[in-house]
């Protein structure tokens, strides 16, 4: 993705990508910041009890790129991602006037993963900790979406010793 697929001074530009990612950027006429907001569709990668959690993986390795937060946060800006159930969404805002930085973290955070056993290890780990440190509501909800599909869907967060086995 270059710069020059990104307009800025507009108040929404969208595409689709040829690999399905969606990617928005928004700078609200007037406003101190402007966003870009990129979406992948991972509803094909139905969770099973052997994949549960794998999305949430998938989300922290491709999170996980040395100097992109601290450029990010030197600037004023911030980056952050959620795994949903059926999408992984990936959110950087920075000031107006600094949309460059934004569109070099989303290029830099959608290249290809490194899978290495040691990467993953490593965000398991964080996973680890994340998990404990989920407010009760989180937690709650991880556990109803079950539920609250018939079984057939499972929350976003996973398991870590699912994990593990990866």
């Amino acid at each position: 993705m270059m710069a020059s697929h990104l307009v800025f001074g507009q108040e929404l530009f969208h595409r689709t990508e040829a690999n399905g990612a969606r990617i928005g950027a928004i700078q609200i006429p007037n406003s101190k910041a402007s966003c870009i907001i990129v979406a992948g569709d991972s509803s094909k990668l139905s969770d099973t009890q052997r994949t549960h959690g794998f999305r949430h993986l998938v989300e922290h390795l491709m999170m996980d790129r040395p100097g992109v937060d601290e450029k990010l946060e030197g600037i004023g800006g911030m980056s952050l991602a959620s795994t949903l159930p059926d999408w992984i969404q990936i959110v950087v805002k920075v000031p107006s006037g600094q949309e460059h930085a934004a569109v070099e973290a989303i290029v830099r955070i959608i290249q290809p993963i490194d899978p290495s056993d040691a990467r993953i290890a490593k965000e398991i780990k964080i996973l680890g900790e994340e998990i404990t440190l989920l407010e009760p509501t989180s937690q709650l909800a991880s556990k109803m979406v079950p539920e609250l599909f018939g079984g057939v869907r499972m929350g976003p967060i996973g398991e870590i010793e699912t994990l593990k086995l990866a």
